[in-house]
């Protein structure tokens, strides 16, 4: 049997060159196991909690899909108790809950109609559904595009030196001389 002693050093006490080196190393293993983005689009993670399910992203090709788990309204609603009045995401829920709210009421479906009044009414009805479902539409493309560019802050800030560093050093990893990880 031999005996190998090997000195270890952490992060700070590496020189430059061994501190590139070894956030080369933790970057690697960064995108692996995809949780870098669980709190935002997992379950009970943000998106999940105003009622946003993403299906899927790409943050270098810049696409989303996604889809509203229930009502487009609810989940604006949702936005905006939950997000700061600063964020995109509440901003473009508000334009969408103004949009909705300048259609007007939806005609009264119980009212008593003569005939004429009540094909007019029927027009104005599918009028309204046609230009709320349209501004859904809208308001799911530029929600999910919030989330994307949010995903691609999240995925530029953890690929910095300076994310690299502070999860290396929380993590209280050591390496050898020249910047390999050890252990």
């Amino acid at each position: 049997m031999k005996t190998i002693k090997v000195k270890v050093y952490e992060f700070k006490e590496l020189n430059t060159e061994a501190q590139e080196k070894a956030v080369q190393w933790y970057q690697e293993g960064l995108f692996y196991d995809g949780f870098w983005c669980e709190h935002i689009t997992g379950k009970c993670g943000d998106a999940d909690n105003v009622g946003l399910r993403i299906d899927s992203f790409d943050c270098y090709r810049q696409e989303i899909k996604g889809d509203f788990k229930g009502l487009g309204m609810d989940t604006a609603k949702k936005i905006i108790l939950e997000h700061g009045k600063k964020t995109e995401t509440y901003k473009t829920a508000e334009n969408f809950l103004k949009a909705v709210l300048a259609l007007g009421e939806i005609p009264d479906l119980n009212a008593p109609y003569s005939y004429d009044e009540e094909k007019a009414h029927d027009d104005k009805v599918n009028e309204y559904d046609e230009r709320k479902e349209e501004l859904e539409k809208e308001f799911l493309k530029d929600i999910l595009g919030d989330y994307l560019h949010i995903l691609r802050k999240e995925a530029d800030y953890i690929q910095s030196f300076e994310s690299a560093k502070e999860n290396i050093e929380a993590n209280e990893y050591t390496f050898t001389k020249d910047g390999k990880r050890f252990g």
